[in-house]
């Protein structure tokens, strides 16, 4: 419950996103192409549904469950980190081929099944990981975060 408080905190009022709780409700483990399968169902097959991962979680693509569905039910947006230069496993490469396209026009041109590799104007390398870590250390994460997710945490002493 806190990590979705602390999505919610997050987007704050931005347009166009919204935090969604339907992976709260399973029993067991919960995958991505679950819930995209569920997505899939809710808006139909000729909604655009986009999957932004960053890259370090890309390149483990093909150890998630059931991959190439992924594909089927949505796009994928690859974000770009700083520094991370390794390059996709040949499992990986055959899992993409024919999937990339270099622009956002050409990734909404259909509903699913394709790749977006971005990189965002920010060269600051940020991670889930890293931040639980600074977190843990009792190590600053202002600018890291935003304020109110970072008031959340510290109201409730999480990742200490």
């Amino acid at each position: 419950m806190n990590r979705l408080e602390m999505l919610e905190a997050g987007i704050g009022d931005t347009p166009g996103l919204c935090a969604d709780d339907r992976e709260l409700g399973r029993s067991g483990p919960s995958y991505s192409v679950d819930t995209l399968a569920s997505l899939r169902n809710e808006f139909g097959g000729q909604t655009r549904l986009v999957m932004a991962l960053g890259v370090d979680a890309f390149l483990k693509l093909t150890e998630w469950q059931d991959p190439g569905r992924l594909f089927e039910l949505a796009h994928l947006v690859v974000i770009a980190r700083p520094g991370h230069t390794a390059a996709p496993s040949p499992a990986l490469q055959a899992l993409i081929e024919g999937r990339e396209v270099g622009d956002a026009a050409n990734l909404f041109a259909t509903p699913a099944g394709r790749l977006l590799h971005l990189r965002l104007p920010s060269r600051m390398d940020i991670s889930a990981t890293e931040l639980r870590r600074r977190l843990q250390a009792g190590l600053s994460v202002r600018y890291l975060l935003p304020n109110t997710v970072e008031t959340y945490i510290q109201s409730r002493s999480l990742y200490r």
